[in-house]
């Protein structure tokens, strides 16, 4: 049966104030599904609540302000058919009592449930909900919401023989059941039951109205505003059955696809296994330090997944495993998702296996335990070797530090022993090379490396071993290097070294060398007195003939020797030597500044005598007068030789003009 609000003239037969609400559905349209959602208790249900309907004379519902007041109301109980009395006075809030002692406590909720069917059977008119199906995240509109009236409705109907609903309506031969909800909603029986009949039926919820609502309240959420939904609808069933169906459909077809893909999958992972049992491998080199600490072991491990690559286990492995052993002491964390990335770039990952999804990946293992996809594989081996201890994981991997230890005692080791067999190989082939090639013979250094050293190990195998002995075999050496190349003595100890010869002609060499060391050191001590004469000569002459005469003089100063006898000598003597001679400068410089002086002062002091004396300045400059503190007799010309005495001689000759006066 079909109700999808078609557009017909109804506005003439509902109230006015369901008129005013007919085009805002959305107040009261609840969306349909297959199943209902359970309803909250109502809130207005109570034994206290006022009894505002009641049943007239012609079985109408009745308001309180409808009829008249006490028991003329002719109304009767909804819920128990008892009398009821209007009570309208004007304290208390009008309302439907029992005549008798005894009341209904469900009879607000079963006058509502009343007047609700009464009105849709009165009005043949209601507000449906859209017909919405919706399955799997898929939904469909089969019709919108809206207003339809009917032909005819019938309350109570018993005409369906197991089911008896609110009400029965029809709509053009089309049939559809109306539930209305105060207190008690559809349960699972009865919607099996109404689903069994395969009629449409809306549910109408009225629970969450006031029991005492006026009946324009009641028309206008029974019309439109109280909420409203399909407890069951053939077209909602059906639409979700070709939905179910379609999507069932879909899921076959899925499954066929990944079928094929797990068996494709599985083909070429067995191709993979295929070319990998034909592919020839280079040895690696067992003599490096990878494998020398043990991680030959580690490399070739089964963890499934081979037929995802290109190279065979032995191969990738090694190179990730190898990545970790840094190149100085600080190893260098590395994430899985690095790793996949580089054996992509090498290409040793086989086309179609770069990803893999997680389904088919589980599907495929479980056709066969050893697949694994090349990332799964590569995440599973270094999980291995962190299980080993030869990794550790925290967010990325990295080398264990037990293991890292190892390593770097490992290189240390073979640092010295290069170190060693380095300078031993250059240390030998300097002394080789200084001995005649009759006395070396074919002896190399590395062929000298091999001989047996007293305790019968060679260099070569004690360094090899890394043993400590090493730096006591080496004494000697130092000690022949000393007597090649530093002047050093003799030695005993010729450690296989051809250098008997040798010995000798550095003695000879020595006594050669001495001697001429005593040549060049006396020329040299000649060459510098001659230089510290020329120099004392070279500043005594800068000053003039009587400065060079006077370092040629024998001098008190010199013990009876010329100073340039004494710089001859040596340092010290120079040193003197240039002390006296600056000495003697510096008097020379005083006196001559001295005079310079006492010349300016007695110019001053004619001056001021010819000034004060006219024609008697000359005898006054000349004559003796008592001066200074004791009163001797000096001659102004001898006695002024400072400011001091220029000033009391200028006095003096003052005295002597006043006199004269």
């Amino acid at each position: 049966m079909e109700f999808h609000g078609e557009n017909v003239n109804i506005l003439a037969l509902v109230t006015p104030l369901c008129r005013k609400g007919i085009g805002r559905f959305s107040n009261g349209i609840q969306n349909s599904r297959a199943t209902v959602t359970q309803h909250v208790p109502p809130r207005y249900s109570s034994k206290d609540a006022n009894l505002v309907y009641g049943v007239d004379t012609l079985g109408v519902m009745r308001h309180i302000s409808e009829v008249e007041r006490g028991d003329a109301c002719g109304c009767t109980c909804p819920a128990c058919n008892a009398p009821l009395t209007a009570r309208k006075g004007q304290d208390n809030v009008h309302h439907f009592g029992h005549q008798a002692s005894t009341s209904c406590s469900n009879a607000p909720e079963t006058a509502l449930h009343r007047l609700g069917k009464e009105i849709v059977a009165t009005k043949l008119l209601l507000v449906l909900p859209e017909v919405r199906a919706e399955f799997n995240g898929e939904a469909d509109i089969l019709h919108k919401a809206g207003p339809v009236s009917f032909d005819k409705a019938i309350q109570e109907a018993r005409h369906l023989q197991n089911v008896v609903p609110d009400l029965y309506v029809e709509r053009d031969g089309h049939r559809l059941l109306v539930e209305i909800y105060v207190t008690h909603a559809c349960d699972e029986l009865k919607r099996a039951e109404l689903k069994n009949r395969g009629i449409a039926t809306v549910e109408i919820d009225l629970s969450r109205l006031p029991r005492n609502a006026s009946r324009s309240e009641v028309e206008e959420a029974v019309f439109e505003k109280a909420r409203r939904y399909w407890v069951f609808h053939p077209k909602i069933d059906a639409a979700i059955t070709a939905m179910h169906t379609r999507h069932q459909s879909k899921l076959d077809a899925q499954r066929l696809k990944f079928e094929k893909e797990v068996a494709d999958c599985l083909r070429r992972y067995d191709v993979g296994l295929k070319e990998l049992a034909n592919r020839k491998v280079e040895p690696p080199d067992e003599d490096g330090e990878f494998f020398r600490i043990g991680l030959g072991t580690h490399i070739g491990c089964s963890v499934g997944g081979a037929g995802g690559f290109l190279v065979t286990e032995r191969e990738w492995q090694f190179a990730i495993l190898r990545t970790f052993l840094p190149e100085d002491a600080q190893p260098l964390p590395y994430r899985l998702k690095a790793f996949f990335d580089w054996l992509k770039k090498q290409q040793w990952i086989r086309a179609g296996f770069q990803y893999i999804r997680p389904e088919l990946e589980d599907a495929v293992r479980g056709q066969n335990d050893q697949f694994r996809s090349p990332y799964r594989a590569v995440e599973a081996y270094l999980d291995h070797l962190v299980e080993r201890g030869i990794l550790q994981k925290h967010r990325s991997y990295s080398l264990s530090t037990n293991l890292l230890d190892e390593l770097l005692d490992l290189r240390a080791i073979d640092q010295r022993k290069t170190s060693r067999r380095k300078s031993l190989s250059e240390r030998i082939e300097k002394i080789l090379g200084c001995i005649p090639d009759r006395e070396r013979g074919d002896l190399t250094a590395k062929s000298w490396m091999t001989l047996p050293q007293n305790g019968g190990k060679s260099f070569d195998a004690v360094i090899e071993d890394d043993d400590e002995v090493f730096d006591d075999m080496i004494v000697p050496l130092r000690k022949i290097e000393a007597m090649m190349f530093r002047n050093g003595p003799s030695v005993f100890q010729t450690l296989g070294l051809p250098i008997e010869h040798e010995q000798e002609r550095q003695m000879e060499a020595r006594r050669l060398e001495a001697e001429a060391k005593e040549l060049e050191k006396a020329e040299a001590l000649r060459k510098a007195a001659e230089e510290r004469g020329k120099t004392l000569a070279s500043i005594a002459s800068e000053h003039g003939p009587e400065w060079t005469s006077l370092i040629e003089t024998p001098h008190p100063a010199f013990n009876g020797k010329t100073p340039l006898a004494t710089a001859i000598e040596g340092v010290d003597g120079l040193n003197q030597a240039l002390i006296f001679l600056q000495g003697a400068l510096d008097k020379r410089a005083r006196e001559r500044s001295e005079a310079e002086e006492v010349h300016r002062w007695l110019m001053a002091l004619e001056h001021q005598a010819i000034t004060i004396l006219s024609d008697m300045a000359r005898p006054f400059l000349k004559s003796p007068y008592p001066l200074g503190p004791l009163g001797k007799k000096f001659r102004p010309w001898d006695y002024c030789v400072s400011e001091a005495t220029f000033k009391e001689c200028v006095e003096l000759a003052k005295g002597l003009l006043k006199k004269r006066r």
